[in-house]
């Protein structure tokens, strides 16, 4: 458990009342749905829903947690696309001492995370939905026969007559059209 839970029958622990809204807030950002978030304070599902309806401080604090979450994600996901230059600090030993020095380093944007963020942004063209080619439905299988039977051939014979006749029947209606 997160936070503290009480016995329903018992009054919310006053940890939980002085901090409900940083509590919910922080549940909220975790991504925790709110049959979650009630369960994680003790109280029902109900219970939850009339403070959400009822208390605009609680409603802002789990509608701002997953606002909050959700930008913190597209955010840090557009920085890993884009080519840039951080800034970062380097500590070096020198006669003992040590010595930091801040240089600059370049951080290529994650080609994988382009394409995922361009098919979720732009969609057209760039996204990854297929369809399935059905053009070329035949499948080619290599048995060894010497294994196979007189009887078993002859139905394999049977067969491969049988699908070259499907075949030649559907190029004779493709032809007519």
């Amino acid at each position: 458990m997160i936070l503290s839970r009480s016995i329903r029958s018992k009054p919310l622990p006053e940890k939980w009342v002085a901090n409900k809204y940083n509590g919910i807030y922080l549940l909220a950002m975790l991504g925790f749905s709110e049959e979650r978030m009630a369960e994680e304070i003790g109280i029902s599902i109900n219970v939850f829903r009339n403070m959400r309806d009822n208390d605009p401080d609680f409603r802002d604090a789990v509608f701002n947690g997953k606002t909050r979450a959700n930008m913190l994600v597209v955010e840090s996901t557009l920085a890993n696309c884009i080519d840039r230059w951080i800034e970062e600090e380097e500590v070096h030993i020198w006669k003992g001492e040590e010595i930091r020095v801040k240089v600059k380093k370049f951080h290529k944007g994650n080609p994988w995370l382009q394409v995922k963020w361009l098919a979720m942004r732009v969609g057209e063209g760039w996204s990854e939905k297929h369809q399935p080619d059905t053009t070329n439905n035949t499948t080619n299988i290599n048995y060894d026969i010497k294994m196979l039977s007189v009887d078993d051939l002859a139905t394999l014979e049977r067969l491969q007559k049988s699908k070259q006749i499907e075949q030649d029947a559907g190029t004779v209606d493709d032809v007519d059209t």
